[in-house]
């Protein structure tokens, strides 16, 4: 059985889901995201290279329009999926993110929890996201 580094966060954005949705999905509009150097897009993956190095690759496992998104991730350190389920909620958005990343090395597997926060990794993501979609409400 793998060992996952796994994180889930809800949260809740004051915009519509379309809007929500959207930004979470486009791929070509990722300049708000501060780590992020360049996305290239690919039939039915995108690679996302890093201002600090490296590069990670994104293979779509399935969207459903306004509700749900998954991929997977191949990473020269990791492996993992992540999804995100979208609903309704109050006039805005209810988000629930999961990500699970499997580390390929046994060593830094054993020490990964010590120094690779995914709920932080996330919850900066969500900050970013939320900035980005009340400046364009």
């Amino acid at each position: 059985m793998k060992f996952y580094l796994t994180s889930t966060v809800t949260d809740f954005i004051d915009a519509p889901i379309a809007l929500v949705y959207s930004f979470v999905t486009d791929n070509s509009n990722f300049q708000w995201r501060k780590e992020v150097k360049d996305i290239e897009l690919l039939e039915d993956s995108f690679i996302e290279y890093y201002k600090a190095g490296g590069h990670t690759l994104f293979s779509n496992i399935q969207k459903i329009e306004n509700e749900y998104y998954a991929f997977t991730m191949q990473h020269k350190l990791f492996i993992g999926e992540w999804e995100g389920k979208f609903e309704s909620f109050k006039g805005g958005t209810r988000i629930y993110f999961q990500e699970k990343i499997y580390i390929k090395n046994f060593f830094l597997r054993l020490i990964a929890p010590l120094f690779w926060n995914l709920k932080h990794i996330q919850q900066n993501y969500i900050i970013a996201l939320k900035q980005e979609i009340y400046a364009n409400k």
